[in-house]
């Protein structure tokens, strides 16, 4: 088959994001299985910012075959920008996803029709219907929400966990990512919350910064880490890395504050007109936490766009030359 159902959905989650389940358990609650970390995307305010919409319909055929997603949805009679409300998606350390839909109105119907067409097996669990292909599984949990996992995971303890008389939350399961979830900013349009693991430790030991005398930071002294996004007002980004060690956070404050320092003061900045990006982005301590942000206004962030549309514009042809004279 073409496209999984997985794919579509975890595609169109990378644009993407969460909340409640449809009245019983909300979207992060979701999913049972070995993950590092939950995302959230609040679609519906994404989609009402026009610049966000427009780049996403603009660049939707290069990111990972949202093209077809869209396409799908339309087959299926579900509108994105006025149908889903929703995503949540959930990663384990090696990048396996399983993701959840909530949509504005009840999709059971167009999912159930969309499997049939594309020739999805289908089997019966605890009064639903399971779907999948070689790679993913998916279920309709119920009329506004479906939830899709690789199959790597096994779909049926979020199924049971959402159909139980008291579902175990986040919390109840993993209270190190529920503590990183919920330092987010819960009125931005993206939330994520995540843990580190002995694997990714490993996987990130070379990523660091050093002040030249012997001390470094890197990802690998963080713990958990917490990211908010919102664009309701330009741009609104907080960071926060949390740490055993105050000492560790001290010194990484300062040498992250250092690094930056010396990157934004470049002139060339000024030169570009965004040479406001200096007072954008600030890194604080906060006990054992590393604390950055970045803020950009409406106007600033129309700079930045325009700039970046202009840099990334392919560069003009250049005009053939004429053939030499006889």
């Amino acid at each position: 088959m073409k496209r999984s159902l997985m794919a579509g959905l975890v595609a169109l989650s990378l644009g993407f994001s969460t909340t409640a389940m449809a009245k019983d358990i909300d979207a992060i609650d979701l999913f049972v299985g070995d993950f590092v970390g939950v995302a959230s995307i609040d679609f519906d305010k994404l989609v009402a910012n026009k610049m966000i919409s427009d780049t996403f319909e603009q660049n939707s055929g290069s990111i990972s075959g949202a093209q077809g997603v869209l396409d799908s949805l339309k087959a299926a009679g579900i509108d994105y920008k006025k149908d889903i409300d929703l995503i949540t998606v959930a990663l384990n350390e090696k990048g396996h996803a399983c993701a959840a839909v909530d949509a504005k109105i009840p999709i059971r119907e167009a999912i159930d029709a969309e499997a049939q067409k594309r020739n999805y097996a289908a089997a019966d669990y605890n009064g639903l219907k399971i779907y999948s292909d070689s790679k993913n599984s998916a279920v309709v949990l119920s009329d506004k929400r479906v939830v899709a996992c690789e199959n790597v995971f096994d779909i049926k303890p979020i199924i049971d966990n959402a159909k139980a008389e008291k579902p175990k939350t986040l919390k109840d399961r993993d209270a190190a990512i529920h503590k990183a979830y919920s330092a987010t900013s819960k009125g931005a349009d993206i939330r994520v919350g995540a843990k580190m693991t002995k694997y990714l430790k490993t996987k990130a030991a070379s990523y660091k910064l050093d002040d030249g005398n012997g001390k470094s930071i890197g990802v690998s002294d963080a713990e958990a880490a917490s990211l908010s996004i919102s664009f309701s007002k330009g741009l609104n980004i907080e960071l926060v890395a949390q740490s055993k060690s105050e000492d560790v956070v001290a010194s990484g404050t300062s040498i992250i504050s250092t690094k930056l320092t010396g990157i934004l003061s470049d002139p060339s900045l000024a030169e570009l007109g965004i040479g406001f990006v200096k007072d954008a982005v600030k890194v604080v301590q906060d006990k054992k936490n590393i604390k950055a942000s970045v803020k950009f206004d409406d106007k600033q962030m129309a700079t930045l766009t325009a700039l970046l549309a202009d840099l990334s514009a392919p560069a003009p042809k250049a005009a053939p030359k004429a053939a030499p004279k006889k």
